[in-house]
């Protein structure tokens, strides 16, 4: 193994060159991407299916930024207006104050700042500086960075600032000497929670001052309440400030419009597994909208890298609507859904046919399995449309409030067969007529506006048709729930003697248990969605038809163990097996040899020691493995060079975590793990 080779390699992260050096943010926004590094090899790049994948993310990524853009338009303007506002004469002996909050653990609210900021440049006269709590650890050096970056925009960006020079005493020479007096210098603290508190209350204290001379504007990040930074700033600031507060939409909103709009729209769908652990990891870890888009990008190259020239089959581009090749159609045979369509047919001549010629399995792929796939995700999204409609309201909520939630559900699990769907029926059915009937209305609507989007995409019009026939069906179930009207009982002042009271009460007892007229019509109602809508459209993706596997990614347990990082069981298998990073033929074996890196040696050792270790004792068998040697002689005195590697060998581990020093014996180290 060569010298300057590292085990940890394996356990952190190498710059590939995609970064840029440190430098300034704004200067790296000039950048071009195409400059940039990338840790594909170039024969992946200029592949097919990585083409394809690029232009497919290129198309999602694109509606995307238009939902982020839509939904941060309004909190944005309303700033903008604010920052306008601040030059009026009503702020002669306020100081303006804006308060923007994100929400609790929203760790996107950083990018959308600068994103602020970058908008309040492109104004004419608006200039702003983003102050984080890494760069204003202290006074001087938050005054530092808000006047050197005041100072380039008023100025030349290209002259070079001496940080001696920046004080606001110079700010206000530059802006003396700036030609225009309408312009605002807003200063912009994204991260308020964190910023330290007395560092911020002398800065306002400062700013406050200085606010007669220069059009100073202070915008706050607030991800808590607006009551936490009127408490911790100063009293004689929040005296004389004008707070202006605006809230931006909730980022698990974001993300349901993302889902529903976008993921549930395209060609390339996610099972049900798999978007549920990717909602899971938004929901329970960071609230970043980001990271979840970020994770849909990987499960997307994942799943186009994995199928390779036949993932371009999914887009229906034209000249990829079947397998080019021999290759591609055996892989296309090796399907799960192709070999279960196949096994399944009575008509040996076909399979034989499917199975050997090539041309008859193309000409099958592009007239029935493809149009077949669409049909198919038609089908189960205008039924998956309905039934939430049906059941997002019901109480405790059984199959979910959210699109999203019904969607994981039914595609990975027959929806007839489940509890919640049958807890839902018993639900839907103790509903009043005009309330049952109402619900069916707005799912047939919903339903309605669903096709609508998809009538000039899709080519098929007799599916179309189906779903609006079977939509008109339900209605009209719905509007005959009233049945058969119940036999007047006579009243009970009508009865002329005990006899009849007596006959007229067994009566009344008997048709207690006995489902009345209305009860009777929403059950044949529920009945008809269930067997002619649910059961037949809203089938399992892992039952569905032939080529289901290219046009959905199901690898749930792939993308769980890429996603989710697990740094203690990576170093294990680091320390404990080399070869699985380092990829060097002398490191691959079980036994200890000397072929091994030192800190594997020694972590071996330490994994078959109790839980205090002798370190003499370590050093002696550190050396007999380093040295070849199989009996040590403990006399025999250690070479400096074996006692500098076992030295940091143990560095290392104690870094790690794996060890620490013992108090109760000075020769020995306490184990951490087990």
């Amino acid at each position: 193994m060569e010298s300057a080779v590292s085990v940890s390699k394996g356990c952190f992260v190498y710059k590939n060159g995609s970064m840029g050096p440190k430098g300034n943010k704004r200067k790296k926004k000039g950048r071009s991407s195409e400059n940039q590094g990338s840790i594909l090899p170039q024969s992946i790049l200029t592949s097919g299916w990585f083409t394809s994948y690029r232009r497919f993310w290129e198309k999602i990524n694109s509606r995307i930024e238009e939902i982020l853009e839509q939904n941060y338009s309004n909190a944005m303007e309303n700033v903008l207006g604010c920052i306008e506002k601040s030059k009026s004469s009503i702020y002669s002996t306020l100081f303006p104050v804006i308060v923007l909050q994100t929400g609790i653990n929203q760790p996107d609210h950083l990018s959308m700042f600068e994103h602020l900021a970058e908008e309040i440049s492109h104004q004419d006269h608006l200039y702003s500086v983003v102050l984080t709590s890494t760069e204003a650890t202290n006074v001087k050096g938050a005054i530092e960075t808000l006047v050197g970056g005041f100072i380039r925009q008023l100025g030349d960006e290209d002259v070079e600032i001496r940080k001696q020079n920046c004080t606001m005493r110079s700010l206000c020479g530059a802006f003396a000497g700036h030609s225009n007096t309408s312009t605002v210098l807003a200063v912009v603290i994204p991260d308020f929670e964190v910023f330290c508190k007395e560092t911020l209350r002398e800065l306002v204290t400062i700013l406050a001052s200085y606010r007669p001379r220069l059009p100073l504007v202070i915008v706050f990040g607030v991800a808590t309440s607006i009551s936490a930074l009127e408490q911790l700033l100063p009293l004689k600031f929040t005296t004389r400030a004008k707070f202006h507060v605006f809230q931006t939409q909730s980022s698990v909103s974001v993300l349901n419009e993302i889902i529903e709009q976008v993921i549930l729209e395209e060609k390339i769908h996610l099972s049900g597994r798999v978007l549920q652990f990717l909602v899971e990891k938004f929901l329970f870890y960071d609230f970043s909208v980001s990271g979840f888009i970020q994770g849909l990008k990987f499960c997307l190259l994942e799943h186009f890298s994995h199928h390779e020239e036949l993932s371009m089959l999914a887009l229906g581009a034209s000249p990829a609507t079947s397998p080019q090749n021999h290759e591609d159609c055996e892989n296309v045979r090796r399907l799960m859904s192709v070999r279960r369509y196949i096994e399944h047919l009575a008509d040996s001549q076909e399979v034989i046919s499917l199975l050997t010629n090539d041309n008859h399995l193309k000409t099958k792929i592009a007239k029935f399995w493809i149009p077949e796939i669409e049909d198919f995700f038609l089908f189960f999204h205008a039924a998956l449309r309905f039934l939430h409609e049906l059941v997002r309201d019901l109480p405790k909520a059984p199959l979910g409030k959210q699109l999203r939630e019904v969607y994981c559900f039914c595609s990975a699990n027959s929806i007839v067969a489940s509890e919640e769907f049958a807890e839902c029926k018993q639900i839907l059915g103790l509903m009043a007529r005009e309330a049952f009937t109402e619900k069916i209305d707005a799912a047939a609507s919903k339903v309605g506006a669903f096709l609508e989007k998809k009538q000039k995409n899709h080519l098929n019009r007799e599916s179309l048709q189906k779903i609006q026939m079977a939509m008109k069906s339900l209605q009209e179930g719905a509007r005959k729930t009233s049945g058969k009207p119940v036999e007047e009982q006579p009243a009970i002042d009508r009865v002329a003697n005990r006899f009849e009271l007596k006959k007229m009460l067994l009566e009344k007892a008997k048709q207690q248990n006995r489902a009345s007229g209305q009860a009777e019509g929403i059950a044949e109602c529920l009945k008809e969605l269930e067997e002619e809508v649910l059961a037949q459209w809203l089938v399992p993706f892992a039952r569905g038809p032939p080529l289901i596997e290219l046009f959905v990614h199901m690898d749930a347990s792939s993308t769980r163990r890429h996603l989710m990082g697990s740094p203690r069981g990576a170093l294990h298998q680091a320390l404990t097996n080399p070869h699985h990073y380092l990829q060097c033929g002398c490191c691959d074996g079980s036994s200890l040899n000397w072929h091994l890196p030192d800190l594997t040696v020694a972590y071996r050792l330490h994994s078959e020691c109790g839980r205090m270790i002798n370190l003499f004792d370590w050093l002696q068998a550190f050396q007999s493995i380093v040295q070849q040697q199989d009996d040590a002689d403990e006399d025999e005195c250690v070479s400096p060079q074996v006692q500098a590697r076992f030295t940091r060998a143990v560095c290392e581990l104690e870094f790690l975590g794996f060890i620490k020093s013992s108090k109760r014996k000075v020769d020995h180290v306490e184990k951490l793990t087990w």
